[in-house]
């Protein structure tokens, strides 16, 4: 179902920005034994500074047709180190988008799936593309504290079931 919406999307994008680029961008929702969420912080120095995002990227050209939790592993290992031991559910439990300007001037439409893990254990060590990491409560009264754009709409996707 989720992909279906995903599919519907992009086709009303496309129709409305005939030269938007699309992507979609799978994220974990990784849970540790304490019932807290692993958010990876913002650098200082882009659109999202400072705010926190959930771990995980952007699907690749070269991955297209692969399947999804093959490419997630993928970024998990860039952006939290190859040691950490976790457990990801195949099915998306919310979906959240996107859109951006980058510097070239092209709309930039992001669909993002968020994928429910578990975190069984194994050394952080966070990539450049972040400054920090948290264990932290997700609540309904505290998504605006702690996200913006998508990860805030993916979030808040997360209470409305």
């Amino acid at each position: 179902m989720i992909l279906i919406i995903c599919v519907v999307y992009f086709m009303r994008v496309k129709k409305a920005v005939p030269n938007a680029k699309l992507q979609i961008s799978l994220k974990i929702l990784l849970m540790n034994n304490k019932g807290k969420f692993l958010l990876l912080r913002n650098r200082l120095d882009g659109s999202l500074a400072g705010t926190f995002d959930f771990p995980g990227g952007r699907i690749a050209e070269k991955e297209i047709g692969m399947p999804f939790d093959i490419i997630l592993r993928r970024e998990l290992i860039e952006e939290l180190g190859p040691g950490v031991h976790l457990s990801i559910k195949p099915s998306p439990i919310a979906i959240g988008r996107h859109k951006y300007t980058d510097r070239l001037g092209t709309a930039n439409h992001v669909v993002w799936l968020l994928f429910p893990g578990t975190y069984k254990n194994g050394a952080i060590k966070i990539s450049s593309e972040h400054i920090s990491y948290q264990w932290k409560k997700i609540t309904k009264s505290n998504l605006k504290k702690l996200f913006i754009k998508g990860a805030l709409d993916v979030a808040q996707n997360l209470f409305k079931h």
